[in-house]
């Protein structure tokens, strides 16, 4: 009742389309399940004589069946590899939509046969598809780890715009609606917070989200590898940008001057963003386990550790950052209060230098780029090291809280050092403390 079984030869092809060999494998695995669809019949044909006979041979019968199967798989995959050399397709190669286009194929024939048989378990289409699965990813993941390496080596650490199709997927991801500029916008918004982003970050994410697309495209089976391998990538970012901007290696490559405030608030604003989009990445890929053919408690306890541990490293390194931009400013102010002297006229030349040239300078280069409270953060930091640098000056001068001439005129340059940083936006709130320079040992 069927249409006769043809295996037509394939045409001897160098154009290396993959569209060419997928239909190739589609009509050999289409015209195979016909072929085992009349071999089942057979022996059910068989089955139903014997019994008809009371000559119950079913299990050798059925064993028998599913020995042949497996001779058949066994061919299936040589044949497969013959067409893949014929079109020079090669699957580690495949783009992901082709490569899970290939998967989806081969797993629903491996679906229409154990359906057709219950009792039998498909052994070497599963191993074939496991082995170029493996195959497939290593190459997926070597090569977004040799982009992102690349990438980070030609990162010159500067503001970049982002594109609306990034804005749209953060957009998604976090759930939110978004009404910035039809095609780019200056930085990326995360619920009214502003990130100032560098290529680097902006390409990484671009990757991360390829990975997400791989484990929803080979949910069946490879989620656990993927999401492992995601992890491995988000850790190389982060060592390597370590490796750039606190190890100044980005210097020695020559494709920065010098390690500038500039440059740490960037990197840290970028850091941040890939730690803040974390704990997204890790609910999709809990959500695509539970999906997977096999899912793994002890998978998904691991990948959590391990999301986790990112979390810390990138909490780790950001606070690193905000110590090195401390140390910068932290030098300047040293220099200049250790030559403080007090005298007329009020504001000194000192405490004019260190407001209107240092602690402005430093306000400017990273006032736009940290967040608001990271701002609040490095100023309160700031506040403590001036308050501890000019009291050691001032126990150095033999300067005393009594009332005096000299405290009268130290008053004076508190109230305009005071005055000076709250006028700052996002720090008129700051609270500055600065009688505790009397207390500081």
């Amino acid at each position: 009742t069927t249409t006769r079984y043809t295996y037509p030869s394939s045409i001897n092809s160098n154009s290396g389309s993959f569209s060419s060999w997928i239909r190739s494998a589609n009509t050999i695995l289409t015209s195979t399940e016909q072929g085992l669809n009349r071999l089942r019949n057979i022996s059910q044909y068989i089955n139903d004589a014997l019994l008809k006979h009371q000559l119950n041979n079913i299990p050798s019968i059925t064993l028998l069946l599913h020995n042949i199967y497996d001779i058949i798989e066994d061919r299936l995959t040589v044949v497969l590899n013959q067409e893949c050399t014929r079109y020079q397709v090669h699957f580690e190669r495949l783009s992901l939509d082709e490569y899970a286009q290939m998967v989806k194929l081969i797993e629903n024939f491996i679906s229409n046969i154990n359906g057709y048989d219950k009792k039998y378990n498909s052994r070497p289409l599963k191993t074939f598809l496991q082995t170029q699965t493996s195959k497939f990813l290593t190459h997926f993941h070597d090569e977004r780890k040799q982009r992102v390496a690349q990438t980070l080596d030609n990162e010159q650490w500067k503001q970049v715009p982002v594109p609306r199709s990034i804005q749209n997927s953060v957009d998604e991801l976090f759930n939110l609606s978004s009404s910035i500029n039809p095609n780019s916008s200056e930085t990326l918004i995360i619920d009214n917070e502003n990130f100032v982003l560098s290529n680097s970050a902006l390409h990484l994410f671009m990757l991360v989200l390829d990975y997400c697309s791989c484990a929803q495209l080979l949910v069946s089976s490879s989620v656990n590898d993927i999401d492992h391998r995601l992890i491995e990538l988000l850790k190389l970012f982060n060592s390597k940008t370590c490796q750039l901007v606190l190890g100044a290696g980005a210097v020695k490559l020559g494709k920065i001057k010098t390690i500038s405030a500039k440059i740490l608030a960037i990197t840290c604003r970028c850091l941040q963003f890939i730690k803040i989009i974390l704990p997204k990445i890790r609910a999709h890929f809990d959500q695509l386990q539970t999906l997977s053919e096999s899912p793994s408690t002890i998978s998904s306890i691991s990948s959590a550790k391990q999301f986790e541990q990112l979390i810390k490293l990138y909490s780790e390194h950001t606070d690193e950052i905000h110590g090195k931009l401390i140390s910068i400013i932290e030098s300047t102010f040293g220099d200049t209060l250790s030559s403080y002297e007090v005298r007329a006229p009020m504001p000194s030349d000192c405490f004019r230098t260190l407001v209107t040239r240092h602690i402005t300078s430093f306000y400017n280069a990273v006032a736009r780029i940290v967040s608001p409270s990271d701002l609040i953060l490095l100023f309160t930091r700031l506040n403590s090291i001036f308050k501890q640098l000019l009291a050691k000056r001032l126990r150095q001068l033999r300067i005393a809280n009594d009332g005096g001439p000299q405290h009268g005129l130290l008053t004076s340059d508190l109230l305009y050092y005071i005055k000076q940083v709250q006028s700052f936006p996002g720090l008129e709130m700051l609270e500055l403390h600065v009688d505790e320079i009397w207390t500081t040992n």
